[in-house]
Parts: structure tokens; sequence; C-alpha cells
């Protein structure tokens, strides 16, 4: 699972991090028949704990377009504070076989999607 914080000099609390980590490995414990089922099922548990345990918010939506006017989505978006709306946590969950590995090329689109939705709201005009 990828989490990137939007705000480079804001990170995520320690103690959500910590608890995350601890709790990972019964999240990656996952039921279906094929890999695709598999990752779904890991997605929604990582969501649910987010939510449920860690208080995060759902986003309203998971697509958001970037700097680029490219419409970006993600496995969910979330929020910590209602008062912080601009400060978003991107999730990506990547669910894989043991001895496999998530690829370059994923980490790095992940990483420029985040950039340019970073830049958007960062140019944004104050309403």
């Amino acid at each position: 699972m990828i989490m990137e914080k939007r705000k480079a000099n804001d990170i995520l609390p320690p103690e959500d991090i910590h608890t995350f980590w601890v709790n990972l490995p019964s999240l990656a414990r996952v039921s279906g028949s094929n890999p695709a089922e598999c990752g779904f099922d890991f997605e929604n548990k990582v969501k649910d704990f987010l939510r449920l345990r860690l208080g995060y918010i759902p986003y309203l939506t998971t697509r958001i377009v970037g700097l680029s006017g490219l419409e970006h989505q993600y496995d969910a978006i979330f929020i910590k504070s209602l008062t912080t709306r601009d400060d978003l946590l991107f999730l990506e969950c990547k669910w894989r076989h043991k001895g496999s590995k998530v690829s370059r090329y994923d980490v790095m689109i992940f990483n420029q999607k985040a950039f340019d939705v970073y830049y958007k709201i960062r140019t944004r005009k104050p309403q």
C-alpha cells in the first residue's frame, strides 16, 4: 500500500503510521479466488481500517483533476479533518503474492499523479 500526504512539510501522525503498520499483516490476510478479488478485499480492508479505526474521512470522490488537466483516479482519497480539506491522503493499494514486488513503474505513476494534484491545489485561488 502506498500512502502520501499532500503537503510536503506535513506528515501523517506517527501514532497513525504505527497503528496502521502494526495492523497491516492482518489487513493483508485476504480472501478471493484470483489476484483481482484478493486485491479488492485488501483495498476494502485498508479503507475500512482508515475510516473506522483511525477516523479518516473519505473524500467525496476517488477522481481528481491535476494541474495538467488530466483526471487521476485513486483507490481512495481521505482527509483527516474537515477544517483542513486540502490535506489529502491518496491511497493506492497493491496486493501481491509473497515474493512478488510492486513495480517501480507503479510507484512512479503514483508519485507523478500526486505531484500533479498537489500543484493544482497549491495554485488554486482562494474562494
